[in-house]
């Protein structure tokens, strides 16, 4: 049982870590490109365009964010798999808001709101999984504790187990070269 316990929260750890990554990077890149846009545009009439494509990517980004909540719906206890639904919900309202955006004829400022939108949601988004992320590794790390309580220090044991395979191959290897 202990053993199942620290593996689901590794798992878990892992995955909130995963999720946080993805969130971070696309917050940096929204800032990013918005500012980009936004001191871009009154010198050059493509900027809303290259806004426009950049955007198109940060969609799919939202959705991935969405597949891999989706898929870590297993491994995340019932409440904070709806806090992260609920959070997904609301990326997927700004995203939905930078899609009707982006279906103008002509992008222009209006998009910019929108990506803004998008951008603060990210961030918020971020910011809310962050110290799940850390509960999730010292969780991890509690249960693995209380795993090498019960069965030993695994450092140790490997490190044994090491010495003697190592004692091993050269038995064999000087009983080897004596033959």
């Amino acid at each position: 049982e202990k053993l199942e316990t620290a593996a689901r929260s590794n798992l878990a750890a892992d995955e909130a870590a995963v999720l946080l990554d993805h969130l971070d990077f696309l917050s940096r890149e929204q800032s990013l490109m918005n500012r980009v846009a936004e001191a871009d545009a009154p010198k050059d009439v493509d900027a809303w365009k290259r806004l426009a494509r950049r955007q198109s990517g940060a969609l799919k980004e939202v959705e991935a964010i969405k597949a891999l909540v989706a898929e870590s719906a297993d491994h995340f206890p019932d409440p904070i798999f709806a806090d992260l639904n609920a959070t997904v919900a609301d990326l997927e309202t700004k995203a939905a808001s930078v899609k009707l955006a982006l279906k103008q004829d002509v992008p222009g400022p209006d998009l910019l709101k929108t990506a803004k939108l998008l951008q603060a949601a990210i961030g918020a988004a971020a910011s809310s999984v962050r110290p799940l992320a850390r509960n999730m590794a010292d969780d991890a790390s509690l249960a693995r504790a209380e795993l090498e309580e019960d069965i030993g220090n695994t450092h140790d044991a490997l490190s044994n187990l090491r010495t003697v395979l190592s004692a091993q191959k050269k038995a064999r290897d000087d009983q080897n070269g004596k033959q």
